[in-house]
């Protein structure tokens, strides 16, 4: 153990040294030691590139997060992966506050906006507010086509708080407001349930 630690000091030395030049480039050691020569440039250049993507993405992120745009980006992604998940409906955060590193985010003045609300007729705007939600949550998870190939089948989330919630129910026949937010229900068509409605309005009228 302690010859095969040795060898490796030394080879690690002699690639990544820059004194080491003169020895690879020597007449009788150039066969023996030219991959070497060239495993050294290679990482040489990886290592150089990595930096400059580092440095770019660093000022990337300060400009981002100075002007308002990264948060404004991250607000849209919640709002978006919310409406996924509601089936399709619209989603409205007021605002939000994400610790990438710790996987937190806290939004505040959440709304869900009532679909079709003109189809169904539905009287109020909304469906529910939420004041303040506070999710703990996987980052890597959370990030489609990212997740998966880190091996996350879904995205994890570990915990959801809500406080201060109104909630706006409404009814149509056998259909509530909030069965529009579950795209597993096989509704009935908003048109034939409005009819029926008036057309029985019409003979309670009549009687």
């Amino acid at each position: 153990r302690l010859v095969n630690f040795f060898l490796r000091v030394v080879m690690s030395v002699i690639i990544l040294h820059p004194l080491s030049s003169s020895l690879i480039s020597h007449p009788l050691l150039y066969p023996i030691f030219s991959p070497l020569r060239l495993l050294r440039s290679v990482l040489t250049s990886a290592l150089a590139t990595l930096l400059d993507l580092l440095v770019f993405l660093g000022v990337l992120y300060a400009l981002l997060h100075r002007t308002g745009i990264l948060k404004r980006l991250i607000r849209k992604f919640a709002e978006f992966q919310l409406s996924k998940i509601a089936n399709g409906a619209q989603f409205t955060v007021g605002d939000i506050q994400v610790d990438i590193l710790k996987g937190r985010a806290h939004l505040t003045d959440v709304v869900a906006h009532t679909p079709q609300r003109s189809e169904w007729m539905w009287d109020s705007p909304c469906i529910a507010r939420a004041g303040t939600i506070d999710v703990t949550f996987n980052v890597l998870s959370c990030i489609d086509h990212v997740g998966p190939f880190f091996g996350f089948p879904a995205k994890d989330v570990h915990t959801v708080c809500v406080r201060d919630v109104q909630v706006f129910v409404e009814k149509r026949r056998n259909v509530f407001n909030f069965h529009l937010l579950d795209p597993s229900l096989d509704l009935p068509d908003a048109g034939d349930v409005m009819e029926s409605i008036r057309g029985l309005q019409q003979q309670q009228a009549g009687q």
